[in-house]
């Protein structure tokens, strides 16, 4: 298998991608791709969860422009493969590159949020498990918050909606 050094080479061209370009946009669509078709080869899931966790990583300025291509390739992934992410740290790769999606506008945030739709829906369902249900969460509290309050959807998290000690609901607002 070439996968390694293909995945390696990727890395260091994605590493250097700062600014939107269409080289940037052609290293994170076969990223995308490589991670779709080889999600279920054994061996190479912690690789493709780097893979996937490197492209949530890009600076925000490219991760915006190619918002809606990262969300489509990520809503596509897990239609096909959702069952082969099986541990805390896949889930935690998607979850996370579904979250940074979530502040980014309407149209970059739609596929992302169909992306999460699918995991709680019937469907998907299945694929919600004790281990990745507080990632889950904060993803799409990423996405309320992010109508509700644009400036500080990237900032929340699980424990910020928690409910007090007495059971009393969350507090609303900023922390």
């Amino acid at each position: 298998l070439t996968f390694p050094a293909v995945h390696a080479h990727l890395q260091r061209l994605l590493a250097r991608c700062h600014v939107p370009s269409m080289a940037a946009e052609r290293v994170v669509v076969n990223q995308l791709r490589i991670c779709l078709r080889l999600l279920d080869v054994d061996g190479a899931a912690s690789d493709l969860a780097d893979a996937i966790r490197s492209i949530g990583a890009l600076q925000p300025q490219l991760l915006r422009s190619l918002a809606d291509r990262v969300g489509v390739g990520v809503l596509t992934l897990l239609r096909a493969n959702a069952s082969c992410l099986r541990t805390r740290w896949d889930w935690e790769a998607v979850l996370s590159v579904l979250q940074n999606l979530a502040g980014m506008g309407p149209a970059a945030a739609r596929p992302a949020l169909e992306a999460l739709t699918f995991v709680v829906r019937d469907e998907g369902r299945v694929h919600v498990t004790a281990s990745n249900l507080d990632l889950l969460l904060q993803a799409l509290l990423a996405f309320a918050d992010s109508v509700l309050e644009p400036s500080s959807a990237k900032t929340r998290t699980v424990a910020d909606r928690a409910p007090g000690p007495n059971g009393e609901p969350p507090l609303t607002g900023p922390p």
